[in-house]
């Protein structure tokens, strides 16, 4: 009678194919989860730094504003949106300059100012001793987006 003599397995050594498959997958889904990550944090560091800008660029016309005395009283800084081309007097030369600026610094920006007697509810400048000055912009890379006009205030008194 012979007899089978088995030999002993060897240890097993090393990865499987499949193991090796499996642990690409997972690691490939994290790089993944890591690149949604930096893409949202590169939009919301856009969005802050236009933010950012508005509010300076606004402040910037708060001081303007006051440090013109009288014709600030006058009503002589009251701009609404869209294109002004005057600039035959003092607040007409400060006023065209800061839309020229927020222009540059910022995607479709443009500003207002207006003198309101009821800062919690501006409307039609009607000469009244607050300040209500409003910067506006366009925060989308596409026009279809659904935030993409946006709209920053600041109110001060004379």
């Amino acid at each position: 009678m012979t007899r089978l003599t088995t030999q002993p397995r060897a240890r097993q050594r090393g990865f499987s194919l499949i193991e090796a498959l499996i642990a690409m997958v997972v690691l490939s889904l994290g790089l993944l989860g890591l690149a949604g990550l930096q893409v949202s944090s590169l939009k919301f560091n856009q969005t802050a730094q236009l933010r950012s800008k508005a509010v300076t660029l606004a402040y910037d016309m708060q001081e303007r504003v006051r440090a013109s005395g009288q014709n600030a009283t006058n009503g002589d800084f009251n701009v609404a949106f869209g294109a002004f081309t005057s600039a035959t007097t003092f607040p007409d030369q400060q006023i065209t300059d800061w839309k020229a600026r927020l222009a540059a610094q910022l995607p479709l920006g443009d500003g207002s100012v207006c003198t309101v007697s009821n800062p919690a509810a501006p409307g039609a400048c009607d000469g009244g001793p607050f300040f209500v000055i409003s910067v506006r912009w366009n925060e989308a890379n596409d026009v279809t987006a659904a935030r993409q006009n946006q709209i920053i205030q600041i109110v001060s008194r004379e």
